[in-house]
């Protein structure tokens, strides 16, 4: 599938003209007064006259252009930039939704701006092979992505050529799929642009081959995304932050041992359930991070440690679990607990969107180690370590929940 974000500004610069300042200097010996008065008068004149341009350039001078979209290619997205979209939105909504699913992509911007008005952004793959997707993630390509200017915002819209199928045994060309995408600049009060927000729409219709098929009209629904977009530089310097907050966790998998849930195989996306999110509380500055991390787990055991930072800007730590197990055929509890021991990490996790301050999203790395204990060793369904790794993103709850 082909990635397709679309974005656009302009934005207004002020030239400022350089100003000579000319200083007049007169001379003369102490005999000649006459002389040295006129040259001390011209000199007072000069500074007045000097002291009154300068006042009026300055008063000429614009305030940074903190709105709408940009005009120029030294203000306009360019190079290495990260975007986290997550879930917010389903219709129909099943009666079990959870928002809050995430996923992630790298870019690398050019802005055209030779039309004289706002500036197109042309977004390609930023990872390996011009890929979208983060390292090690099954690669995503495509054309590049053109985001055309629509008002304050960049836009854009596709119908994916390709049909794909409704069910596994209904797998003809049945299902169509729209994208549309919207981006606002976020600016800060220099006028430079440090982020992009937004939503992205997908809409999936059943087409008149699929209705005929058999096709349930189930299948059809629309799903609205949050997106935010950060430039790699601005993460790069970022040294100060506050988190404080309950976050919502998406696993995307990229190496798996002993799971049969498909959603931690690999390529398998997994969401914490409210009552298992997140809760992450401390800051950053000046290259000195602490931040408590706590967490129920999965067999509702409390998962505490601190997570601090090397480099004064991504977090890392690791935190010890204890698990019970089911059987893998039934389901039934073998054991509520002291089946498993386990130790879990996170590894440069590092913030993506900030607003005033305060961190609403994560990018990281999540590892997860599970051994049998003697007890677990005597049951089969239980006797076997367990392995997963992938990239973790975290989103503030409050954004969709408040």
């Amino acid at each position: 599938m082909t990635e397709m974000p679309r974005r656009r500004r302009p934005i207004a610069v002020a030239a400022i003209g350089a100003l000579a300042l000319l200083a007049g200097c007169g001379g003369g010996s102490d005999a000649d007064d006459t002389t040295t008065t006129a040259a001390k008068a011209t000199t007072t004149t000069e500074a007045e006259a000097t002291t009154s341009t300068t006042e009026a350039a300055r008063e000429e001078v614009a305030e940074p252009v903190t709105s709408g979209l940009p005009t120029d290619e030294d203000v306009a997205p360019s190079g290495d930039w990260i975007g986290l979209r997550f879930l917010a939105a389903q219709d129909p909504s099943p009666s079990n939704f959870q928002p809050g699913s995430a996923d992630a992509r790298v870019y690398s911007i050019t802005p055209d701006c030779s039309g004289g008005e706002a500036c197109t952004l042309v977004l390609e793959g930023g990872g390996d092979g011009g890929s979208f997707a983060l390292p090690n993630v099954a690669p995503i390509t495509g054309d590049p992505i053109v985001l055309e200017p629509d008002g304050d915002s960049w836009t854009y819209e596709l119908t994916y050529p390709d049909a794909v199928g409704c069910t596994d045994d209904l797998d003809g060309p049945y299902l169509e799929t729209t994208e549309t995408r919207d981006l606002e600049p976020v600016y800060d009060e220099e006028g430079t642009v440090t982020g992009l927000v937004g939503t992205t729409v997908f809409v999936d219709t059943l087409n008149e081959a699929g209705r005929n098929a058999g096709c349930p009209a189930s299948v059809e629904g629309t799903y609205g995304y949050a997106t935010v977009v950060a430039p790699s530089s601005g993460i790069a310097d970022l040294r100060e932050y506050e988190v404080d907050g309950e976050f919502r966790q998406t696993l995307e998998v990229t190496s798996s041992e002993g799971y049969s849930d498909a959603s931690y195989q690999v390529g398998g996306i997994n969401t914490t359930l409210p009552g298992h999110d997140v809760t992450l509380e401390g800051s950053c500055a000046d290259g000195d991070c602490s931040v408590d991390f706590s967490q129920v787990n999965g067999d509702d055991a409390l998962r505490q440690t601190t997570l601090e930072s090397d480099d004064g800007l991504s977090l890392a730590g690791i935190f010890d679990d204890t698990g019970g197990c089911n059987d893998d055929d039934t389901g039934e509890r073998l054991f509520d607990d002291g089946a498993y021991t386990s130790a879990g990490s996170y590894e440069d996790l590092i913030p993506v969107w900030v607003e005033d301050g305060e961190v609403k999203a994560f990018v990281g790395r999540y590892f997860h180690l599970s051994k049998p204990t003697e007890l677990g060793k005597t049951e089969p369904s239980c006797s076997y370590e367990q392995r997963v790794g992938g990239w973790a993103y975290l989103v503030d709850t409050s954004i969709f929940d408040g």
